[in-house]
């Protein structure tokens, strides 16, 4: 292991930068397609905030990533969907270069290795071209990393304490969790530092250098909570679901197809050997991985292993687990890395693996720019096709109307949101992508009939489904003019 930085050649950096520039096209060809859903929300929850300071006050939801919606805000609701996801393909490219540099603590190969997993990585791809707050969170993450492992090797005198609190606030606000890798960086200060110099300069160093980012993610998550808190409605919550052994070994499962490209059957096997193998690390650790014993197995294990012992809710989300994906990607980078300038037949295997990494990865990618998020604006198109008024649309998600308002204001068309059992034409309802959709359901005793459907990407969330009322079509009321009003009908109608 190099103890700091390898000296990177003009060629080598024209290979990292030729990594970035492809991790950044995939990235701007994943953006296509409308905001679907959580994206759709936060920036209809960003419009109604209407001022910067009340993106803090105001919206007191899991999907205000705050920095974001700051963005989502200013640029408004007319703004084209590329520019609504243009700091989060900015943040995944630039990291791309973070990951590299990071790669170059170990060997130049391994940074270009890094540059390429982290550029094709799906799930990198996936968060790196979604208007939310990930790609920003990410971004603070990994240059904390760097700033970290040059000072444990001695490349700065002085701990980057400030440095450490700036990236800890920014992280934070672009989302929360960052308070996982800011946590997992301080046991691992105090890990290396206890190893080296004992416990008692090790929790001293560990406090002065991390305790002020720890206290700022800790202010910041305060200020959420007391924000929310003060507000009549408190903290809301986009869906909640209990913990299931099932969700959450689908979600291992995702995690692992979406950061390597590749998995295998039964859903529980390749998680628990990427388990198996931190736990290898951290107990018999190879004498080239260095200080990194300590922090690959905190990152791929620390966040799978607390949410199986404490059961949380909602534990079907892949992106809850991406630090895991972080250690995943540097650990497959520094050993094949270290691999590739070893003998024959390991340089052949290392080769091989990074070569079904990248191709599987790039299929996953070519997949996700397919799909376009399950193209939102569809639904809306259809509707228009059908319909020479205001059609009424009643949503069996109320989250879906938001990425139906959404689009109805960038095309300049409207629809008037109907509740309850009132008289709609049009029912739009969400659905899972890897089953087939209903041809028909049966809604407040009425039939629809399915007239459209997308899919979305493994991270994408559930795909769609719209029918229109088979009794409205019957009577001829989506061609002579819109329903009669009730009381009961909701006051949105989106223009």
């Amino acid at each position: 292991m190099a103890s700091r930085s390898a000296r990177l050649s003009a060629g080598v950096w024209w290979l990292i930068a030729a990594a970035a520039a492809i991790g950044g096209l995939l990235r701007i060809l994943a953006a296509g397609g409308a905001l679907w859903t959580d994206e759709a929300w936060s920036a209809m929850l960003a419009a109604e905030a209407r001022t910067p300071l009340r993106v803090f006050t105001s919206i007191n939801h899991d999907n205000n990533h705050h920095l974001y919606s700051l963005w989502l805000q200013a640029i408004g609701l007319h703004a084209s969907p590329l520019l609504a996801r243009a700091p989060a393909i900015a943040a995944g490219t630039m990291t791309i270069l973070v990951a590299a540099m990071v790669g170059a603590r170990r060997s130049a190969t391994a940074a270009v290795i890094a540059a390429v997993l982290f550029a094709v990585a799906p799930i990198l791809v996936t968060y790196g071209s979604e208007a939310r707050g990930y790609a920003l969170m990410l971004l603070a993450a990994m240059s904390m990393l760097l700033l970290l492992d040059r000072w444990m090797d001695g490349e700065t005198v002085a701990p980057p304490v400030p440095g450490l609190a700036v990236l800890a606030l920014l992280g934070t606000l672009s989302h929360l969790t960052m308070a996982a890798f800011v946590g997992l960086f301080a046991l691992w200060v105090f890990a290396v530092r206890r190893s080296e110099r004992g416990p008692d300069d090790a929790l001293w160093t560990t406090a002065r250098v991390m305790g002020p980012a720890l206290a700022v993610c800790g202010l910041v998550i305060a200020g959420v909570f007391a924000a929310a808190a003060a507000s009549p409605r408190g903290m809301q919550v986009g869906g909640y679901s209990p913990f299931t052994i099932e969700g959450y070994v689908l979600a291992l499962w995702d995690l692992s197809l979406t950061t390597i490209g590749v998995t295998v059957s039964p859903l529980w096997l390749l998680p628990s050997v990427f388990g198996l193998l931190a736990v290898v690390i951290a107990v018999w650790p190879p004498r080239w991985i260095g200080r990194w014993r300590f922090l690959l197995p905190l990152l791929i294990l620390s966040v799978p292993l607390g949410v199986g012992l404490m059961r949380p809710g909602n534990p079907a989300f892949a992106r809850y687990y991406l630090s895991s994906a972080v250690g995943l990607l540097l650990l497959a980078s520094v050993w094949i890395g270290r691999e590739l300038h070893g003998p024959a037949i390991r340089r052949a295997c290392a080769l091989l693996i990074v070569t079904l990494m990248v191709g599987a990865s790039l299929r996953g990618d070519f997949e996700l720019i397919e799909l376009r998020r399950g193209d939102p604006d569809r639904p809306l198109r259809i509707i228009e096709a059908r319909s020479g008024h205001r059609p009424t649309v009643a949503f069996v998600e109320e989250r879906l109307e938001a990425v139906l308002a959404v689009a109805a204001v960038r095309r300049g068309s409207a629809f008037t949101t109907v509740s309850g059992c009132d008289p709609a034409e049009y029912l739009l309802g969400a659905r899972l992508s890897s089953s087939p959709p209903l041809p028909q359901v049966v809604r407040c005793t009425k039939t629809w009939r399915l007239i459209g459907y997308a899919n979305t990407g493994h991270l994408s969330g559930e795909g769609w489904a719209l029918y229109r009322s088979e009794r409205l079509q019957s009577l001829g009321v989506a061609g002579s003019g819109p329903p009669p009003a009730r009381e009961s009908r909701r006051r949105h109608e989106r223009a």
